[in-house]
């Protein structure tokens, strides 16, 4: 929790822009993407297409996390 700029505010290392939003180091983490959607929703009444890209940005994560895990899952029991 406490990478996922929710405690504490981190400094902003940005990677990539992908479609206009730049993506940071610390937004591999799914947490610290759904803190930055919540902040929108709850502080600044954002609707569902303001965090949209927030949204497929978590989707995104958690496919690749879960390939990652399938991956790791046969390779511990050589499925």
């Amino acid at each position: 929790m406490f990478f996922s700029d929710c405690f504490l505010p981190l400094p902003k290392i940005n990677l990539f822009s992908l479609f206009g939003n730049q993506v940071c180091l610390n937004d591999i983490l799914p947490t610290a993407t759904a803190t930055r959607a919540m902040n929108k929703i709850l502080n600044y009444d954002a609707l569902l297409s303001d965090v949209s890209f927030e949204l497929i940005w978590i989707f995104i994560l958690s496919v690749i996390y879960f390939f990652i895990g399938i991956l790791l899952f046969r390779r511990k029991y050589r499925y």
